[in-house]
């Protein structure tokens, strides 16, 4: 899978480990600096290869768009703000996204799928649309978007297929999970991990996926429905 190199710019240091966090936790994606101003990014730029910026719009000295329109030449770059009133400027400039804060996970991810629809030249489609997992000895190669729902066993994992087959392998589902969230994927109860996409209907109780009924778990209601509410 190719990698995405990533550069932060923002003197807000909260705003800074929340993105950080979630850069981590996407495998394509890898932090190259994180700076506070526009200054200190114009030497990282010079001297390192970013394909991708986040970068705040108020900073001292150089706001988000004076830096970006000083640029000859302009990485990919998506505004994250507290200020909803500059995003008509930003995608003026081409900007890839404008996230207001505070920016959740699933607002960041759709940001990035956006830069890899903008970007084809720098998605890897074979390996951003699989995963492989062992299983019977052998390496099978799962295609991420036929995947209907995912149920947990202990050390096992149930994979349910849109073709209504289904296959057993030996890993958690907290390892599918971190391989799966940055596909649009999210834990909805301890034993089941879903496909946003494929979700038919939802109340506070439970998810319909097909004709399946999944439970949403207590201790995962309030982040679950505030993502699905606003898809």
């Amino acid at each position: 899978m190719k990698q995405i190199k990533c550069l932060i710019i923002d003197d807000e240091e909260l705003a800074v480990r929340l993105i950080k966090s979630y850069i981590e936790k996407v495998p394509f994606l890898t932090l190259i600096a994180a700076v506070n101003s526009g200054f200190e990014a114009i030497e990282i730029l010079n001297s390192k290869n970013v394909d991708l910026v986040f970068v705040d719009i108020e900073m001292p000295e150089l706001s988000g768009m004076e830096f970006i329109r000083s640029l000859d030449r302009k990485p990919a770059f998506i505004f994250i703000t507290a200020y909803r009133e500059y995003a008509a400027d930003a995608f003026e400039i081409d900007a890839i996204d404008y996230l207001v804060k505070p920016v959740s996970f699933d607002r960041f991810l759709k940001a990035v799928n956006k830069f890899y629809k903008s970007n084809p030249e720098k998605a890897d489609a074979y390996t951003i649309s699989t995963i492989q997992l062992r299983a019977d000895r052998k390496i099978h190669q799962i295609h991420i978007s036929n995947i209907s729902y995912i149920e947990g066993l202990k050390d096992y994992i149930k994979i349910f297929f849109d073709s209504r087959d289904m296959l057993i392998f030996k890993e958690t589902l907290s390892s599918i999970e971190k391989k799966l969230t940055p596909f649009g994927f999210i834990r909805c109860h301890k034993s089941y991990l879903i496909p946003i996409s494929k979700i038919k209907s939802f109340n506070a109780e439970g998810i319909e996926i097909k004709d399946v009924y999944i439970p949403i778990g207590r201790s995962y209601k309030v982040e679950v429905l505030k993502i699905l509410e606003n898809r």
